[in-house]
């Protein structure tokens, strides 16, 4: 029995790793990748000709879970020009440096990490680093630097600290050596720095927007099968219903990625309890078990689910204390 109950958890994990390692396509990854293209087109441009765009900026925008993130790493990670290579004097070429910054990212943050994503010493001060790190992104080749979570440049800086921020981003995206163009995803709050006039010029806005069950009411049944039939499982005709699926819209909040997420919780709960179908149940248990919910306050189980917020239950209870 031992034997047997080990081999179905080790098939378990298989399966789930099988299913979180798929990629399920946004409907705006081909739209972003279009963008990255016209962003390579002009480095080209400038390199054949000498003159390209001035817009070489790239502000990629939106809530928590709508996907910013997972769809710039699959583009950034398989387009075939932006992968490493050797050149003609066996030096590797990195045409594109993907950096998540650290919180409270100020200019010399931002710097050593640029240079250690280089492979480069990133000991000295901001004085000396900066110059040597515009140099090596030109000796490197690099075409795209992308910055991921660039909120935390943006968040609890002081004035000065920001400016010297934008600064530094000007500088990148307007070098008359070397036509580098830089990615900037984060938060909406990362636009704050297109207040500034010579970045706001010299870049373009990308948004992705929560979904709209009105709108996009086809992506929930579509999105909710396919990740079930991957675990080998079906879909409870109830949690197929149009309240159901609002009810999981509102749930994860419309955020793409949030409601991968939760699909997959509750079908491995399902697949957990040895079920062959995934219900609205499994939601619901999922749903209590990440916010500390109560069944009346539970998105999936309350009557009055259309009047309730998403609620952190747990939080209130610590508020209660004080």
């Amino acid at each position: 029995m031992t034997d047997a109950i080990n081999t179905e958890r080790t098939r378990l994990r298989a399966l789930k790793n099988e299913v979180r390692r798929k990629r399920h396509k946004n409907e705006r990854d081909d739209d972003l990748a279009e963008d990255i293209q016209s962003m390579l087109d002009n480095v080209d441009e400038f390199l054949e000709f000498g003159t390209c765009d001035e817009r070489r900026g790239l502000f990629v925008t939106g809530p928590a879970g709508t996907g910013k993130s997972s769809a710039l790493k699959q583009i950034l990670s398989t387009h075939p020009d932006l992968q490493p290579y050797q050149d003609e004097f066996g030096a590797l070429v990195r045409p594109c440096l993907s950096i998540k910054l650290p919180k409270e990212s100020k200019t010399i943050v931002i710097v050593e990490e640029v240079i250690k994503a280089l492979g480069l010493p990133d000991e000295g001060s901001e004085k000396l680093l900066t110059p040597i790190m515009h140099d090596m992104l030109k000796v490197h080749k690099v075409r795209l630097l992308h910055f991921d979570e660039a909120q935390h440049s943006v968040r609890s800086q002081t004035s000065s600290a920001f400016e010297a921020v934008q600064d530094l981003i000007k500088q990148l995206v307007d070098r008359d050596d070397w036509p580098i163009h830089v990615i900037l995803s984060g938060m909406p709050r990362i636009e704050k720095m297109r207040d500034d006039e010579q970045i706001g010029r010299r870049s373009n806005v990308f948004p992705f927007h929560r979904l709209d069950f009105d709108a996009d009411k086809a992506v929930f049944p579509e999105l909710l099968i396919e990740i079930a039939t991957d675990c080998g499982l079906t879909v409870a005709s109830k949690m197929l219903e149009e309240e159901s699926l609002r009810r999981l819209c509102k749930a994860t909040r419309g955020a793409w990625g949030t409601l991968i997420c939760a699909i997959r919780s509750a079908c491995f709960r399902a697949l957990t309890k040895g079920l062959k179908e995934v219900t609205i149940n499994n939601f619901a248990q999922e749903y209590e078990r990440n916010t500390g919910a109560l069944r009346q306050e539970n998105l999936f189980t309350a009557d009055n689910w259309q009047e309730l917020k998403v609620k952190e239950t747990l939080k209130h209870m610590r508020e209660e204390e004080n």
